[in-house]
């Protein structure tokens, strides 16, 4: 009814919190698993509330309450290790804070700073006439590991060996990685990497054909927006009753 007099009902109609007192749930979408829980004191949340992803990677978290206030988030891996967290998910980023622009001086690290580095660091492989083959149309893929180091360096395709192996080499220079958190808990990124290097990142970068086969978070086919423009603008999450 309001803040002071709460009532809640499980999925079998059983009443476990009256009169803002009790325990109280989220189920998932098919009520088949509780995902939070936690107790309700004089219509306020208060005390720890848990949680669980049922992710493979047995992730789990907590929200400490008193009196309503959120006071603490903590997110736990499979060992029980605990990570403070702020935001559900903070995506993998690259950051060069050296890169900024001159109008209102903004820093574009994130992917921008990344192949704007990596070309920086290519020792560039010559065609047989001695021009400079050109990486504008390659990818570039590789697993950010749970301490941000790189793994699994590749390029995209059929690429010649002496290009690969110079965007590898570059690649390596590059270790400002950090990967993404789920609950505050480092996972296993794999990444996919256009090398053509735009300005326009605020503005919008250009649109660069993606390899068949590769998709977005959700499936999707992919195109460059899908790695340039999900670096930025998270949006904070607590549960909200």
């Amino acid at each position: 009814k309001n803040n002071l007099y709460w009532e809640y009902y499980d999925k079998n109609g059983t009443p476990t919190c009256k009169d803002g007192n009790g325990l109280w749930s989220f189920y998932n979408d098919d009520f088949g698993q509780v995902i939070c829980q936690g107790t309700i004191r004089n219509g306020y949340q208060d005390g720890v509330w848990h949680g669980n992803t049922y992710r493979s990677d047995s992730i789990k978290y907590s929200y400490t309450y008193k009196k309503g206030v959120l006071y603490d988030r903590m997110g736990y891996d499979k060992d029980g290790k605990a990570y403070a967290f702020k935001y559900i998910i903070e995506r993998e980023g690259y950051y060069a804070y050296k890169y900024s622009y001159r109008i209102g001086e903004e820093n574009i690290g994130g992917p921008v700073a990344f192949v704007k580095d990596v070309r920086a660091n290519l020792k560039w492989p010559r065609d047989e006439k001695g021009k400079k083959i050109s990486i504008d149309t390659m990818h570039v893929s590789f697993t950010i590991e749970n301490d941000g180091t790189l793994t699994n360096i590749s390029v995209v395709g059929d690429v010649d060996v002496k290009v690969s192996e110079a965007v590898i080499a570059a690649v390596k220079q590059c270790k400002d990685w950090h990967p993404v958190r789920y609950y505050g808990v480092p996972v296993r990124t794999i990444i996919t990497c256009p090398l053509t290097y735009s300005t326009g990142y605020y503005a919008g970068a250009p649109q660069v054909e993606m390899p068949n086969g590769i998709t977005n978070e959700i499936g999707q086919p992919a195109d460059m927006h899908t790695y340039f423009g999900s670096h930025v603008d998270y949006k904070e999450f607590v549960p909200e009753l």
